[in-house]
């Protein structure tokens, strides 16, 4: 997964020679076709570890930004619905029990 450009099946790694400058790349292919990405930067990949094979995204397509956008605002409901339920309980006077007995 490419973070700024979404889902990609990693090919393997190629030696290019460009103006001159030996590199290595990471071959991706995306829907839309292959991609290199210079070793240099990758950082910008993750592994995918959800359960089945996802659709591979198109190169400089709107989906991928949609999806990121659903995500962040899933995670900003989660996180506000935690500190909710936090807040709730730290307002409510609880009950403390004895020790356990045989």
């Amino acid at each position: 997964m490419h973070e700024d450009s979404g889902i990609a099946r990693f090919e393997g790694f190629e030696t290019k020679q460009v103006i001159g400058v030996e590199r290595e790349y990471l071959i991706l292919t995306f829907a839309d076709g292959t991609r290199w990405l210079p070793t240099d930067r990758i950082d910008k990949i993750t592994r995918y570890v959800g359960g089945a094979s996802p659709a591979l995204s198109v190169m400089g397509g709107t989906e991928w930004l949609k999806t990121k956008r659903k995500a962040k605002k899933a995670a900003e409901d989660i996180a506000r619905e935690l500190l909710r339920l936090y807040a709730a309980r730290e307002a409510v006077t609880g009950h403390a029990f004895g020790n356990d007995t045989p």
